[in-house]
């Protein structure tokens, strides 16, 4: 019977293989930023949950799941992969009329429905700084009657 290496020794051998990994990552450098254009009638802002509304299902939280299904299906048109090295994010919103919203309502909204696709999860260690945050109110969007979100995410070396 084969004996098998000690904890020391797989641990050992893990490290040196992400220390490796790292190396690699380090030569090949950080990916260019990218950049998704989400567009949409009215942009949503991250509803207050309860545990209710897995089966109660309030329109407020249809439409913010369906702006959550929106915004994952415009990354994955952009070419969106999975980050597990930190990045920074920046935002600008624009808003067809002066309408009470909070911005970081809207942020979180949209980090909320990028958990999963762009990083594993929204802490710290993947998401280090926001570059900038905008709201830009028009009368007129870009499409008529339209309101867009634009994200621009940049990998940190």
């Amino acid at each position: 019977m084969e004996k098998r290496p000690n904890f020391r020794a797989r641990r050992k051998a893990r490290i040196n293989r992400s220390l490796e990994l790292h190396q690699e990552c380090k030569q090949i450098g950080p990916t260019p930023p990218i950049t998704i254009d989400i567009r949409t009638e009215h942009l949503c802002p991250k509803p207050r949950m309860t545990r209710s509304d897995k089966w109660k299902k309030r329109p407020c939280v249809e439409r913010w799941m369906a702006y959550k299904d929106l915004v994952a299906m415009t990354y994955r048109r952009a070419g969106g992969r999975t980050y597990f090295s930190p990045v920074s994010i920046g935002f600008e919103f624009t808003l067809l009329n002066r309408r009470k919203i909070d911005l970081d309502n809207l942020i979180k909204g949209v980090i909320d429905a990028l958990t999963g696709l762009a990083w594993p999860d929204d802490s710290v260690s993947h998401i280090r700084s926001y570059d900038y945050a905008r709201v830009i109110f028009k009368e007129y969007g870009p499409f008529c009657g339209s309101e867009s979100a634009v994200v621009m995410i940049r990998e940190l070396s």
